[in-house]
């Protein structure tokens, strides 16, 4: 990762199962994500139960704060199409 100047914070709040879905979409637009996975759950409870997980996010191609914020979006975009029950997603300094 770069500058921690370049870097925003996507806060997820979901299943923990979903967590790894984001950090997916987010990469898969471009972002190098820094994370700490959730533990793994046990097969009796299901991942059902709320996880809140902050991912650093920056843009892998051009380094500034703008670029981040927009592969941050464009991730978060993905997500909530491919999962509109997904949980929350919240992208610092994201006003739109």
């Amino acid at each position: 990762m770069t500058n921690e100047d370049d870097e925003v914070t996507v806060t997820y709040r979901g299943s923990a199962q979903l967590a790894f879905a984001l950090a997916e979409c987010l990469e898969g637009e471009g972002a190098e994500v820094i994370w700490t996975p959730p533990p793994e759950q046990s097969s009796n409870s299901g991942g059902l139960h709320e996880i809140i997980i902050d991912m650093a996010v920056c843009a892998s191609d051009e380094v500034s704060k703008a670029a981040s914020l927009a592969v941050a979006r464009a991730g978060r975009d993905n997500f909530r199409t491919r999962f509109p029950d997904g949980g929350t997603v919240e992208i610092e300094g994201d006003h739109g």
